[in-house]
């Protein structure tokens, strides 16, 4: 077990919480188990062997860099929707071939970035997909289609 109570502390991966907490100047702060992130990935792939598919991390729910780098090195792919969250997944090291850009409020110079770097965008609608192939055009490339 990664979080537990032992001798009335709560414990992560046998630091006591409280000496991590002593050390923090201020608070709150966040305190994550670098056990649970692997197991929990590593159920989602087990749960889908022998499926095509892929595992991916919505980087909108935590964009700790330290925590998307060690996804990453699992495995991991990104889902994002955004340029800001596209940017952090290139900074991280995620393959581009494994990156989906998803949401309905995509600009064209946030599209012009995906096609660049081949990522696989989802279409949300007809309108969507009008800039979708306008920005591919101008780039010159073909937009990477997800699913």
């Amino acid at each position: 077990m990664s979080f537990e109570v032992k001798d009335g502390y709560l414990y992560c991966e046998e630091l006591r919480v409280k000496d991590i907490q002593n050390q923090v100047p201020d608070s709150p702060f966040y305190l994550y188990s670098r056990k649970v992130i692997s197991e929990n990935y590593l159920a989602y792939v087990k749960s889908l062997e022998g499926i095509s598919s892929l595992v991916s991390y919505a980087i909108k729910a935590n964009n700790n860099f330290t925590i998307l780098k060690y996804l990453q090195k699992l495995g991991s792919g990104a889902t994002l929707v955004s340029g800001n969250e596209l940017r952090l997944a290139s900074a991280v090291g995620f393959n581009p071939e494994i990156v989906t850009y998803n949401g309905n409020g995509k600009t064209r110079a946030e599209l012009s970035m995906a096609v660049e770097q081949g990522v696989m965008i989802n279409i949300d609608s007809e309108f969507d997909m009008s800039h979708i192939e306008k920005t591919a055009s101008e780039a010159g490339k073909p937009a990477t289609r997800a699913g």
